[in-house]
Formats: C-alpha cells, sequence, structure tokens
C-alpha cells in the first residue's frame, strides 16, 4: 500500500501503477473481498490528501484547485484500480473453471475404465 501512495504522490501515470494495485488487489479477489471493500482504500486517498492540502491552504500553499485535480487522479485510479481488480477476479473465475473441467475429465476417464473392466 505505502508503494502504491508514493507512485500516486509522485504524480506518476496511473497506468504505471498495474503491478502494484495488482499485488493488493489480487489478494482481495481471492479473499473475496466485495469490490467495494476492495476499492475502500482508493476513496481514502482523498480524505488524507484533503486533510494534509487544508492544512498547507491555512498557510496558503495550495488552492481549492489543487484539491479538485486531486480528486479528479484518486478517481481515475479507482476506475482504473477497478478494472485491475476485474481481471483478477475474472482470472480466478477462469482458474476455478479449468479446474472443475480437469476433474470432470478425470472422472469421466476413470468412469470409462471402470466400465470396461
Amino acid at each position: 500500500m505505502g508503494e502504491i501512495l508514493e507512485e500516486f504522490l509522485c504524480e506518476n501515470r496511473v497506468e504505471a501503477m498495474g503491478p502494484l494495485l495488482d499485488k493488493v488487489l489480487r489478494i482481495r479477489a481471492v479473499q473475496d473481498f466485495a469490490p467495494s471493500g476492495s476499492l475502500a482504500f482508493i476513496f481514502g486517498l482523498k480524505t488524507l490528501a484533503r486533510q494534509v492540502l487544508e492544512s498547507e491552504s491555512a498557510s496558503g500553499d495550495t488552492g481549492a484547485g489543487e484539491l479538485s485535480d486531486f480528486d479528479d487522479r484518486v478517481d481515475g485510479l479507482a476506475l482504473f484500480a477497478f478494472d485491475v481488480y476485474t481481471r483478477c477476479r475474472q482470472n480466478l473465475f477462469e482458474a476455478r473453471m479449468n479446474e472443475v473441467k480437469n476433474r470432470t475429465q478425470r472422472l469421466l476417464k476413470l468412469a470409462a475404465k471402470g466400465r470396461e473392466q
């Protein structure tokens, strides 16, 4: 999570954070977190940023435009993270389906051998 925050605050492209998000969201997908619960940490960035930017704003360092820009970046990150989470869930589903297919094929082969004997 720290790497995600650091990368995000360095104003790198959201897409460059794909591997970092994948690490966190893959775990959450396997643990059957709801999508909202899996992505909630991203929206927490807005709260943290507001606290920091409001304290800087009191000293005259930032304006409302920066906060709005940051909100837009967090929203973009959330949308990208949702894509990553969905891809992880899809991969998990496909792996489970392949396992079911393999088991079924093995059972059919065993049943066919049993009939031959």
